[in-house]
């Protein structure tokens, strides 16, 4: 997910994980790696090599595949990839939610995708974090901030301030 720091250079992100998480009532047994072989959800071959963190049979079942994870309990199904292309992620849980006998009901949804960028200096870093939120929205706390921006990095280059960008959109 490449974004633009100047209109000449792409940023890539160091690291990236995209996640889709459902809520609502699963089978954890249906989404073995035997059962979505057989609803061509993965291959015979993935299904044989996944790495199993655990499974407590009707309670939870934690694999990994060789390009993510997927963690389905009674109440939850997670799965999430640091691989792209992430929308594989989505073609997973929808075809192992619609074309696998379960009797699976969503309740709730929601799909992250958190990056990490080195933006190359704390200058930068600083100048993005003042765009995204102003300091001196934030009063007192927001005046700290600002002097340990503008005083010396070397003495204090982890100064508090903005470290999370979340967006969410209300559904009717």
């Amino acid at each position: 997910i490449p974004i633009a720091r100047h209109p000449s250079e792409l940023m890539v992100p160091g690291f990236a994980n995209a996640t889709i998480v459902l809520l609502g009532t699963f089978d954890p047994n249906a989404f073995v790696p035997d059962a979505l072989a057989q609803g061509k959800v993965i291959s015979r071959k993935e299904a044989e090599r996944v790495k199993f963190e655990t499974l407590v049979r009707g309670q939870i079942v934690h694999f990994r595949l060789s390009w993510g994870e997927l963690l389905v309990g009674p109440d939850r199904f997670h799965i999430g990839t640091t691989e792209a292309p992430y929308v594989r992620i989505c073609d997973f849980a929808t075809k192992a939610l619609n074309d696998l006998p379960t009797k699976s009901v969503v309740t709730a949804f929601g799909i992250n995708l958190e990056c990490h960028f080195n933006l190359g200096s704390i200058e930068s870093r600083d100048a993005l974090g003042r765009k995204l939120a102003p300091p001196k929205a934030w009063g007192g706390w927001g005046d700290i901030i600002l002097g340990n921006m503008y005083g010396n990095h070397k003495e204090n280059p982890k100064h508090g301030g903005m470290v999370l960008v979340q967006m969410r959109q209300q559904f009717a």
